[in-house]
């Protein structure tokens, strides 16, 4: 058995007296004034965390099923997590650069001999067996810095796909929690829409009543005719509405 061990390494006098060294100044984020507080609202002693399923704050069943629906098939948030995955993927990849990296391999064979040929002796191993291993270890030292910029990159990458999920988890579920709440509302409306419309044809019944044994003007009956009319057109509209809702 046969072994190789190597080693790649650069000097390390010229390099530990520059290892401090990085291209480019350190990443700074802008400053931007903005008020500590608003003057609509107290100041408070300390901010709370939203919760990740505020929408379940509402207690509605029906509203859980439909957003968590939402956010298991919609395709924007497939691509978004899978990008998040794809940027964690590359910082780790960038961090691996402050490690060594190692190499192996190893490799055998076994030959057997010819009992035909000339050379041949009765002495001769029957096999010739042979393996050999070598182990290549190697370290870039980060003299001016681009391992670390590369792994700030790759950080910063990381964070920017993860802040672009959160943001369209948070604009799906706002998007059917909105739309699931304007359509109860939508049907609340409708409800007393019905119940009015019944309320103005009784109403209209009763006017029509009381024209035909004379008692009021016949302008009383086009007016209440008219309420009917308006009402009808009005609880067509929330059906209009309530079906877009829906859809």
């Amino acid at each position: 058995m046969m072994s190789r061990l190597k080693f790649t390494l650069a000097p390390l006098v010229a390099a530990l007296a520059l290892s401090g060294c990085a291209v480019g100044p350190d990443y700074l984020r802008p400053s931007a004034l903005l008020p500590s507080v608003f003057g609509e609202a107290p100041p408070v002693a300390q901010s709370q965390a939203i919760d990740n399923r505020w929408w379940s704050l509402f207690e509605d069943a029906t509203l859980n099923d439909l957003v968590e629906q939402a956010l298991k098939n919609n395709a924007d948030l497939r691509t978004a997590i899978a990008r998040v995955e794809q940027a964690n993927a590359v910082a780790r990849e960038a961090g691996a650069g402050f490690f060594p990296e190692i190499d192996g391999e190893a490799a055998g064979s076994n030959r057997k001999l010819s009992t035909k040929t000339a050379t041949w002796n009765a002495s001769s191993p029957d096999i010739l067996r042979s393996r050999s291993a070598a182990l290549t270890a190697s370290y870039e030292l980060d003299v001016w810095g681009r391992v670390r910029r590369s792994n700030e990159a790759a950080q910063a990458g990381l964070l920017a796909s993860s802040y672009s999920r959160d943001s369209i988890r948070l604009s799906i579920a706002g998007l059917v929690s909105s739309n699931y709440l304007a359509l109860r509302a939508t049907d609340a409306q409708l409800a007393i829409a019905r119940e009015s419309l019944l309320s103005r044809e009784e109403s209209l019944r009763l006017v029509r009543t009381r024209v035909d044994a004379g008692l009021v003007s016949p302008l009383d009956l086009y007016e209440a005719t008219g309420a009917v009319a308006a009402m009808q057109a009005q609880t067509a509209d929330l059906r209009r509405q309530r079906a877009l809702l829906e859809n």
